[in-house]
C-alpha cells in the first residue's frame, strides 16, 4: 500500500527550510562575477555566439529554478511531498528536447 504521509523527518522539520529563502547578496553577486567572467572567457576563446549562449543557459536555469515546474522544484516536491509526476514530466521533456534536437545538429 503507497503511504501518502511524509517521512517523519521531513514533517518535523521547521517550516524555514520548506519556505522560500532570502536572496544572500554576497553569494549572489560573486556567482553572478563568476558567470560573467566565464561567459566573457568562452566569448574570447571560442566565438561571441557560445558566450551568449553561456549567458543564456544561466539564464534559463535561473527561470527553471525559480519556476514551479522547474528541475529542483520537482525534486523537492519528490522529496517532501513524495509526488513524482514533475520528474516523470521532466523525463518527457529531455526526451522530446533530445529527439528535436538530433535534424537540427544534422
Amino acid at each position: 500500500m503507497l503511504q501518502t504521509t511524509s517521512s517523519p523527518a521531513l514533517a518535523d522539520a521547521p517550516t524555514a527550510l520548506l519556505s522560500p529563502a532570502r536572496i544572500d547578496r554576497a553569494p549572489a553577486l560573486v556567482a553572478g562575477a563568476m558567470l560573467l567572467a566565464a561567459a566573457l572567457a568562452v566569448s574570447v576563446l571560442v566565438d561571441l555566439r557560445q558566450g551568449a549562449l553561456v549567458l543564456l543557459g544561466a539564464a534559463l536555469g535561473l527561470a527553471l529554478y525559480h519556476g514551479a515546474f522547474g528541475f529542483t522544484g520537482s525534486w523537492r516536491r519528490m522529496l517532501v511531498e513524495r509526488r513524482g509526476v514533475g520528474i516523470r514530466a521532466q523525463m518527457l521533456m529531455i526526451a522530446v528536447a533530445g529527439l528535436a534536437i538530433m535534424p537540427l545538429l544534422a
